[in-house]
């Protein structure tokens, strides 16, 4: 390692390497020197093999590394600190946090939260709160990071406080990833869900945007009751939420919802929801049918029967295909009718010959399509028919 000035680049950054691959922390101080000066790639291998060989002495220079001029070195520095192991370069990061250079401030807490150092979290809070946009932004970074539900009422304390559209969407991707951390959701969705009561209009949605990500069922009660918030833009996120629900369990507000609201906008998202959701789950043939015949009651458009017609296809029923066959008349579901037809034909034609041979010989009048009347005839042709 003392003759490392001597080698050329190229040999030197493969002396580097093999320092850092063998462990060799005599060799630590030959290569922070090399990780000080010279060309960015030398730098940059002196600085993963410190990853490998340094500790909590190692600190200091590399947080100077970090907030330095040089993009590929700061970046390999930063790295080589959220990887030095032990909890003694927390601490000595940590110490960083009280300086009063900015860059250093802000290099220590982007360090912090890529070391997930809960420790850390008082003096992240503290920071949040920073006049500083750039300390401010990190910190809430860094805080998500740690992430876990132990974080998760100071970020919603943050939320609530937030004074720009810039803080918030930064506290709401911390948020998000706090809680995607965190071992008991539950205990971040008690968090959340008082929060509405007391949040202003603007914090309203990443609130429930954050409960929809978490799902179950507090989760979806709160959602529930925005649908009747003062404010038009958590309403209007409350159905935009619901319409995008994760499971199953909101397949009874969707339909409600699609049956009572007057905005067409929030009826289409909440019967499209409440359709994608019949297909989730392991509903009985009876429950998916009964979904359908709803969701065929409330579609007003060709689009949504397209949808409902799109899961029937795949109810092996005889009364799917009695729910299907009117749609076969009509121009804008023709082909799509047929196809579900055709589809629950192949299913059922062994028990049910006679109705089977009535659909298939309208789905041979009502569709020009190759394919599915290939099909129809060879369900015919099983069913009996000519």
């Amino acid at each position: 390692a003392a003759g490392l000035d001597r080698l050329a680049p190229p040999k030197r950054i493969l002396l580097l390497e093999a320092l850092g691959d063998r462990g060799d922390r005599e060799a630590t101080a030959a290569v922070l020197a090399q990780a000080q000066r010279g060309e960015a790639n030398v730098r940059v291998a002196a600085l993963r093999a410190l990853a490998r060989l340094g500790d909590a002495a190692a600190v200091a220079p590399l947080m100077d590394l970090a907030a330095g001029d040089v993009p590929e070195v700061a970046q390999a520095a930063a790295a080589a600190l959220a990887a030095l192991p032990g909890k003694d370069v927390d601490a000595a990061v940590q110490a960083f946090l009280g300086s009063s250079n900015a860059k250093l401030r802000r290099t220590a807490i982007e360090v912090l939260g890529q070391r997930r150092v809960v420790a850390a979290a008082p003096a992240l809070l503290q920071a949040a709160a920073d006049a500083d946009p750039s300390i401010r932004l990190s910190a809430v970074k860094a805080l998500g990071e740690i992430g876990g539900q132990e974080v998760v009422p100071v970020m919603v304390a943050l939320l609530l406080k937030a004074s720009s559209a810039e803080d918030r969407a930064a506290i709401e991707a911390a948020l998000a990833a706090a809680c995607a951390g965190a071992t008991d959701r539950d205990a971040c969705v008690a968090a959340l869900a008082p929060a509405m009561a007391s949040a202003n209009a603007e914090a309203k949605t990443p609130v429930l945007r954050t409960l929809g990500r978490l799902g179950g069922a507090e989760a979806l009660k709160a959602v529930r009751a925005a649908l009747q918030d003062p404010s038009e833009a958590a309403r209007e996120a409350a159905v935009r939420i619901l319409a995008e629900w994760a499971d199953p369990s909101a397949s009874g507000d969707l339909a409600a919802l699609a049956r009572s609201t007057q905005n067409k906008a929030h009826k289409i998202l909440a019967l499209r929801g409440y359709i994608r959701l019949i297909a989730q789950g392991n509903p009985s043939p009876d429950q998916k049918l009964a979904a359908c015949k709803e969701a065929l009651s409330l579609a007003d458009r060709d689009e949504e029967r397209k949808l409902v017609l799109g899961v029937l296809g795949g109810v092996p029923r005889v009364d799917a295909l009695t729910i299907v066959s009117p749609l076969l008349a009509q121009p804008g579901t023709r082909d799509e009718a047929a196809a579900a037809a055709v589809a629950i034909a192949e299913k059922i034609v062994g028990g049910h010959a006679s109705q089977v041979a009535d659909a298939m010989k309208q789905v041979l009048a009502a569709t020009g399509n190759p394919e599915l009347q290939q099909r129809a005839k060879e369900v015919l042709r099983r069913a009996g028919g000519k």
